[in-house]
């Protein structure tokens, strides 16, 4: 893990007394005249130096040559000069005992080898004389409670509305994006950070920051990736006990950023996948766009006090019934519930319509009209499996039945204290709008963003996050000596006895030294058997023509031992044959832990067998884990879904299958950092307890992994 250097973010970053701009140009066509121009513009009230050796003046203020001219050492500074100079800027700021600067300068380690050494000496500039860098390669920070606007993107030009809502960001181009988007919504900032390069100050410190900072209730974080996976999960449980609910919009989702080893989890787990269990396990709330991310915002800020949902289930008000379709199919696409009305509310709604019939979504025109839209309204929102209310609009022909139904929302909310947000694809009138923000209640025009914001809203409040128990020490006599201190993977002789110490169940298995062995073997535990060829470097053995299967005779077992041999023969390394029982089973699993650098080590569950990779069936979760997350890890994938199927042959799999993540989780924690990956696959399940018919440990050189 990694630490925080001493002392985090100066607390005069975005509260500075003075600012020096170094590099300010005197051209007001020239980008580095930018944060110059703005700061003034955004009413910064502290004193403003300007550092320009080759102008006397800048925009009516004096102009020094050089840092060590200053009449006083400024609390921050901003560098906007060309990368080649400006790591010369940086050393006099930190010599002259500035407090901060913020490296606006690009040329450093997204510019080739001389640009990462020269970050490299930026980064040592800290450590020897303690200054804080923001960036490089970053367009700036905005307080608005310090009226800070210090950067140059074109959201630094405008003076942006107070708010509790404060935004990390590893892209700096989206902060005009964000901006504008929460200026529509209606969703006010309190502080703004591009955190460019890292060389110093990264994402992690930022966001520690912001759980202490009491101008900031609402975190939002734009990340392409974290040095640190548990320093991020120690900071969201921070954030969570605050009451500061996080949002973290992902950037570059994909697959492309999996390990490279022979294991075939860790080629499956796959960056996207880590990071979606890591989310998953800090219980932040995850969105895909812009869009989302200020949706999610908005949704905050109209929280109820004391609101905390019991599930996922919806209540879908409408005044047409295709518009409470859309947001029931929207609702069940996020993994949301369109909830089932009690009894109770049920009889009282049919009262109101006068005739049976009534389910949610609930059509007010069907329930009394706009007149009792009242009524319909508080009946749905104080139902008990109602965790939230969804609002369907489009334009009432009457002015009156406009504020008819806005007022009913409102009183709804808050005689229910439950949250209500209002879908409107077609925009409403001005006067109906503005009545529902006078009532806190959320109005959407973009449908897709405003489910996906209430689904990560109402998931993110759901959790509690839990840490599994500690873990039982285990006998590790079976691995081999040395080998904790090699990179090198493990056969599945070695690998077997591992799982078999921890208690996971493996198939009967022996090694043979000849034919006749193989028959005896064979006669003892029953045909058909397996033979395979244990060669050490060598995981995937029916690739080189190292497995026989289905062998039921005594002839067939002598003749497959005899390819085997052949096969063995032709590789550079010696290896041994190894017979073992062949069974049957309903399913093949593949399970096992998998290290993804620097997020943490993650359990793997999914389809399995020879085709693994093809059918792609995986998911992660973030260790240490509870067995209460453990259970619920299960059943949300193909493999709960099956093994809670009412044909499913037995009953207690679920269960076995959360005793072997448990185990594996313990071994996990003895074997240590030398840990990259683990697997079982496949893990046959079925009518039996599950059982590992074959299995991979790949160590690494102790100390690479945190």
């Amino acid at each position: 893990m990694t630490q925080p250097r001493p002392g985090g973010v100066p607390p005069r970053l975005f509260n500075p007394r003075s600012i020096a701009i170094v590099g300010a140009s005197a051209d007001p066509l020239k980008l580095s005249h930018r944060p110059l121009e703005y700061l003034r513009h955004g009413g910064y009230a502290g004193e403003i130096f300007v550092v320009n050796a080759r102008a006397d003046e800048v925009a009516g203020l004096r102009s020094y040559a050089r840092m060590a001219d200053l009449p006083a050492v400024p609390d921050v500074a901003f560098l906007v000069v060309p990368g080649a100079q400006a790591l010369q800027a940086a050393t006099e700021c930190a010599k002259l005992g500035v407090g901060s600067a913020v490296v606006a300068s690009t040329g450093f380690a997204e510019a080739g080898e001389e640009g990462a050494a020269r970050q490299l000496a930026l980064t040592a500039l800290t450590r020897e004389w303690g200054i804080r860098f923001v960036g490089p390669n970053t367009n700036g920070l905005y307080a608005t409670h310090q009226r800070l606007s210090l950067g140059y993107n074109a959201a630094h030009a405008q003076v942006l509305a107070e708010g509790p809502v404060s935004i990390v960001s590893h892209s700096g181009a989206l902060f005009s994006t964000l901006s504008a988007r929460m200026n529509t919504g209606g969703v006010g900032l309190s502080k703004f950070v591009a955190v460019g390069n890292e060389a110093d100050l990264d994402m992690l410190d930022f966001f520690e920051y912001l759980v202490n900072d009491p101008q900031t209730q609402v975190i939002l974080l734009v990340l392409e990736a974290l040095r640190d996976g548990t320093r991020f999960l120690d900071i969201a449980a921070r954030a969570q006990a605050a009451g500061k609910p996080v949002a973290v919009l992902k950037l570059g989702m994909t697959q492309a950023g999996a390990a490279s080893t022979n294991a075939h989890s860790s080629r499956l787990a796959g960056s996207a996948r880590a990071y979606r269990a890591l989310l998953d396990a800090a219980g932040v709330a995850q969105v895909s766009s812009v869009e989302a991310l200020v949706a999610f915002a908005r949704l905050v800020q109209s929280q109820p006090p004391g609101w905390q949902p019991r599930g996922l289930g919806l209540g879908v008000l409408t005044a047409s019934g295709g518009g409470g379709t859309l947001i029931a199919d929207a609702a069940v696409a996020q993994g949301l519930e369109v909830a089932a009305l009690s009894d109770a509310a049920t009889q009282a709604l049919t009262r109101i319509k006068g005739s049976p019939g009534l389910l949610n979504p609930l059509d007010v025109t069907s329930v009394g009209g706009t007149p009792s839209s009242g009524a319909t309204a508080a009946l749905l929102a104080g139902d008990g499996p109602v965790d939230a209310v969804v609002a369907f609009l489009h334009t009432l022909p009457s002015a009156v039945g406009r504020e008819t139904f806005a007022r009913a929302i409102g009183d709804a909310r808050r005689g229910s204290g439950k949250p209500h947000l209002v879908i409107a694809p077609g925009t409403l009138p001005a006067e109906q709008a503005a009545l529902l923000a006078s009532q806190d209640v959320a109005v959407f025009t973009d449908s897709a963003s405003a489910m996906e914001a209430l689904a990560a809203f109402m998931k993110a409040a759901r959790h509690r996050r839990s840490r599994g128990p500690a873990d039982p020490e285990v006998n590790l006599s079976a691995l081999p000596a040395g080998a904790a201190g090699q990179a090198r993977a493990l056969n599945e002789i070695a690998a077997m006895r591992l799982f078999t110490e921890v208690g996971i169940r493996c198939v009967a298995r022996a090694i043979v030294a000849d034919a006749a062995a193989a028959k005896a073997f064979a006669a003892q535990c029953g045909t058909p058997i397996v033979l395979k060829g244990v060669v050490d470097g060598i995981e995937h053995k029916s690739d080189v023509g190292l497995v026989q299967l289905h062998l039921d005779t005594p002839d067939k077992v002598a003749q497959a031992f005899e390819r085997i041999e052949r096969a063995m023969a032709g590789l550079p390394v010696p290896g041994h044959v190894c017979a073992q029982q062949m069974m049957r089973g309903e399913l093949e699993l593949i399970v096992g832990v998998v290290h993804e650098a620097p997020l943490g080590r993650f359990l793997l569950m999914g389809l399995g067998g020879r085709y693994a990779e093809a059918i792609d069936d995986v998911q992660l979760l973030r260790m240490p884990a509870s067995r209460e997350a453990m259970r619920a890890f299960v059943l949300k994938g193909t493999v709960g879904r099956v093994v809670t199927a009412a044909r499913w042959p037995r009953a207690s799999t679920l269960e076995d299958l959360v005793e072997v993540l448990e185990r594996l989780q313990t071994l996990t924690a003895n074997l240590g950092p030398t840990l990259q990956a683990m697997e079982i696959n496949p893990l046959l399940i079925g009518d039996a307890a599950p059982v590992a018919l074959d299995a991979l440990i790949v160590l690494t050189t102790e100390g690479d992994h945190p």
